[in-house]
């Protein structure tokens, strides 16, 4: 029986706030070429069961969450092939696939078949009919990509040509090829964001070591550390609230964590990957109107032996072109039960455990396609309206005062902090601005304190808005009246209206304090 038979039907994780109306579920394929190492078990050392136990002590406020894990080799033999593109395509059979989640450990196709590390076969590397599937739905914003693998190998010795690859492949001879190579190499975009030719090795002289040393010992052969419950601090790039970076800002949404505070405590290993950004970007990279997202190194992680920072994490973030987006690992061991033992899901809020599982539960919300955001978004403000507490403070009819549209806000970012995590709030709050503040923009940071003199309204006016002025949008008897789909693009024109009200409030807002300091101020002559 194949290793991955426990992912014949997908794991249901459920969401925190039940019996929601036209709740969405989010789609994810774990997809590997190894079904024999990267398995459903928690007992195993590859497993992903750790993982998933921690998305389900995680779980979103309005989104359910189907895992489901599929080898490319399902009967552990060269034959049959389980292509990622008939996988997506059986899948739209019913409803698709939002996101998938490589887990590649093969580096290039194989004269001879065999699995573990330094295995594959002849048909390891994707084929052109796959990599076409996953640039038609990528570059439509209908499906997120995770793209894994880890350290570089020498080159195995009955490595063959690959004529026919969808991708250039110069490096096809390097003496050092890395883990996840064959697999992830020619995904659109996905495939620049990994080192996958050369440097860094498992051998100490030129490895990438994260593992934080608790006793003594040699930290280049010692395994122990990685297993622990000690893990490796990240080095987050910072973003400002239009979300440019900026050294003194907001973390990647990817790493926004609870109340306010960042996820920097991740596991460690002790030879890790490395991923890149482009030095130019080809014509994969989607340009829209002149806008071309670019991608970003978000976190970094430090060799603890020589000082080393190298880059961990990048991302890419294609809303602003209607592209799906994209998240680039070091290392698939930050996802593995070897280096999960010790931070067990169910863990006090602050513990490394709880910053670990809020992190994959933050990677399912962030690569989801924009249009499920969207339901999300619905589903939350569906959820906001039916609140007693909301509903006292709004009365029976709703004000535009800005001070009763704060404080209605202030509530409502209280009911949704009891619910939902930072990043959840903040993704979503994203899906209910209109499109025109987005396009230039990869995240817009809504301040967190009722007054400021950002020009972006904080999530208490946002929020505020919502609630006070969108009803208005939506008379109860019109919206019986509608199919479901009419009534969800009137309620998303109300949200819309609503927090371009927020906008001008916060412009009006800033104009006045601007008047008021210069009447304080100004120049008296």
């Amino acid at each position: 029986m194949p290793e991955d038979s426990p992912f014949k039907d997908p794991t249901i994780i459920k969401s925190k706030v039940p019996n929601l109306e036209n709740e969405p579920t989010i789609k994810i394929l774990l997809y590997t070429d190894d079904p024999t190492l990267v398995v459903r078990q928690i007992a195993k050392d590859f497993g992903l069961g750790s993982m998933i136990s921690h998305l389900e002590t995680h779980q979103l406020a309005f989104a359910n969450i189907s895992i489901t894990l599929k080898s490319r080799y399902p009967q552990l033999t060269a034959k049959p092939v389980q292509r990622i593109n008939r996988l997506l395509e059986d899948e739209e059979k019913t409803e698709a696939f939002d996101q998938v989640w490589f887990f590649g450990v093969h580096q290039i196709n194989k004269k001879s078949f065999s699995l573990g590390i330094g295995g594959g076969g002849p048909d390891s590397e994707l084929d052109k009919d796959e990599v076409e599937a996953l640039r038609i739905r990528m570059d439509a914003g209908r499906l997120g990509v995770l793209v894994t693998g880890d350290h570089a190998n020498h080159r195995p010795p009955d490595a063959v040509e690959n004529e026919n690859s969808p991708c250039a492949d110069e490096a096809r001879r390097e003496r050092f090829l890395g883990l996840g190579r064959a697999l992830s190499r020619c995904i659109p975009r996905a495939g620049q964001l990994r080192d996958w030719e050369g440097e860094p090795t498992a051998n100490p002289r030129h490895s990438i070591n994260t593992q934080v040393v608790m006793f003594a010992a040699n930290i280049d052969t010692e395994t122990r550390f990685q297993e622990d419950q000690v893990p490796q601090q990240l080095i987050l790039k910072t973003f400002n609230d239009a979300g440019r970076p900026s050294r003194e800002g907001h973390p990647h949404p990817l790493f926004l964590y609870k109340k306010g505070g960042a996820i920097q405590l991740f596991p460690d290993h002790l030879h890790e990957g490395e991923t890149t950004i482009p030095k130019e970007l080809n014509n994969e990279w989607i340009t829209v109107n002149g806008i071309r997202p670019k991608p970003r190194i978000i976190a970094f992680g430090l060799d603890k032996r020589n000082g080393k920072k190298f880059k961990l994490m990048a991302a890419y973030d294609g809303d602003a072109v209607d592209a799906g987006r994209i998240v680039a690992d070091s290392s698939w061991h930050h996802y593995f039960n070897e280096n999960l033992r010790n931070f067990p899901p169910q863990s006090r809020v602050g513990l490394p455990a709880d910053q670990i599982g809020q992190f994959y539960a933050n990677l399912v919300l962030w690569l989801t396609p924009k249009h499920k955001r969207k339901k999300m978004a619905d589903t939350m403000s569906l959820w906001l309206a039916q609140q007693p507490t909301i509903a006292e403070l709004a009365g029976p009819v709703p004000s535009q005062h800005i001070d009763i549209m704060v404080n209605t806000g202030r509530m409502a970012k209280l009911l949704l902090a009891e619910v939902a995590s930072d990043c959840e709030i903040h993704e979503l709050l994203q899906m209910i601005v209109p499109d025109r503040y987005m396009r230039r923009h990869q995240s817009l940071y809504f301040p967190e304190k009722r007054f400021t003199l950002s020009p972006l309204p904080s999530k208490d006016l946002l929020l505020g808005s919502l609630i006070h002025v969108a009803p208005n949008e939506m008379p109860e008897s019109l919206m019986l009246t509608m199919s479901s789909a009419e009534a969800v693009l009137v309620r998303r024109n109300a949200m819309a209206s609503a927090t371009e009200i927020a906008f001008k409030k916060q412009q009006l807002r800033i104009a006045g304090t601007a008047k008021l300091a210069q009447k304080l101020f100004g120049d008296n002559g």
